[in-house]
């Protein structure tokens, strides 16, 4: 099992992987009940999310960003450097909770400027998105420190000097 800290939301939730593959349900310990998942797929450069899913009535309770942590944990296990990917889509039945801001809000990002744009004005105004909305693509990528920069930018100096 990957060595990570549940958030205090998440102290009573057991992470079950199905044998073998990169399947992952989330359970709360006391009463047993189903909480959500997540599918990934291991794949050349990144982790990818094929499937995030936290049921109805326990979105907003800090397991979608559990779930997200874990991902990342696991993916810099991997040698991925904590990259991940993911295709955020509007599913039917999902109006009312659309994936694209909460994975905005975590970090993720994407070439699709103009989405992007949309997005965030929906963040900015507290506005849901509407299902002509597009699917998009989109990653995350884990910033780098500052002083990592300056540590780098310091010693390429040295060199050329």
């Amino acid at each position: 099992m990957i060595g990570i800290k549940p958030t205090a939301k998440c102290t009573k939730t057991l992470l079950y992987r199905y044998p073998g593959t990169y399947d992952y349900r989330l359970f709360d310990v006391k009463s047993g009940k189903y909480l959500g998942k997540i599918n990934m797929d291991k794949r050349e450069k990144e982790l990818y999310i094929k499937w995030l899913k936290i049921c109805d009535g326990e979105q907003r309770k800090g397991y979608g960003t559990f779930l997200l942590d874990f991902a990342k944990k696991m993916s810099e296990q991997m040698g991925f450097n904590g990259r991940l990917e993911l295709l955020a889509s509007i599913l039917p039945g999902s109006l009312n909770t659309p994936p694209h801001i909460f994975y905005r809000k975590y970090g993720f990002t994407s070439n699709n400027r103009k989405m992007l744009s949309k997005i965030d004005r929906c963040i900015k105004n507290n506005k849901q998105l509407t299902s002509e909305d597009p699917q998009i693509h989109m990653y995350y990528e884990p910033k780098k420190s500052k002083s990592n920069i300056i540590t780098l930018f310091g010693n390429f100096i040295k060199r050329v000097s």
